[in-house]
């Protein structure tokens, strides 16, 4: 769903005001609490759809509460709210591609990405685990980068997304490597 609305401001329109029209009220309300107390915080609709664009907040059953609930994941609130829209109301609006579709286009990403692991592959010498090294160290890559890389051991093939970042990291050209 957000993929479909995050580059067109129609459905980013439509949606917000089926989200109106099913809590039945001007804006979205929810209440966070702070150190302070109890704190009743008021959106509207379309920022409520940007926040979820934002965010790319995509199942509305991962439930988050207290001040994250107003700018990361999907609070209680508007989780509720989504189970009050029916998919045929998403799809009307045309923000909810028709099931067939979407399975389809599950099937073609999976066999794309099964390709992917397939066609790019790497053997991991002792040098590679070097420059990986290095380039942590000197804060070229950052370390949770670094980890995925180390974890792959010498002689071992590093595939897919972990081969293509060995390849490109032992480009030694910082200029060449972007």
């Amino acid at each position: 769903m957000i993929e479909a609305i995050r580059e067109n401001p129609e459905l980013q329109t439509a949606l917000a005001e089926l989200l109106q029209r099913k809590a039945g009220t001007p804006t979205f309300e929810t209440t966070i609490i702070t150190p302070e107390g109890e704190k009743v915080l008021s959106t509207t609709w379309q920022e409520v759809v940007e926040n979820i664009i934002e965010n790319e907040e995509r199942n509305p059953d991962d439930h988050i509460d207290g001040a994250e609930a107003t700018s990361v994941g999907m609070s209680k609130n508007r989780s509720d709210l989504f189970n009050l829209v029916s998919n045929k109301e998403l799809r009307e609006i045309g923000v909810l591609q028709d099931p067939g579709v979407t399975i389809l286009k599950y099937i073609d990403d999976m066999v794309k990405r099964i390709d992917y692991q397939d066609k790019v592959q790497t053997e991991i010498t002792a040098e590679d685990r070097q420059t990986i090294i290095a380039a942590r160290d000197a804060g070229t890559i950052n370390e949770s980068l670094a980890r995925a890389l180390l974890s792959v051991p010498v002689g071992q093939t590093a595939k897919g997304w972990i081969a293509s970042e060995y390849m490109i990291q032992l480009i030694l050209d910082p200029l060449k490597r972007e």
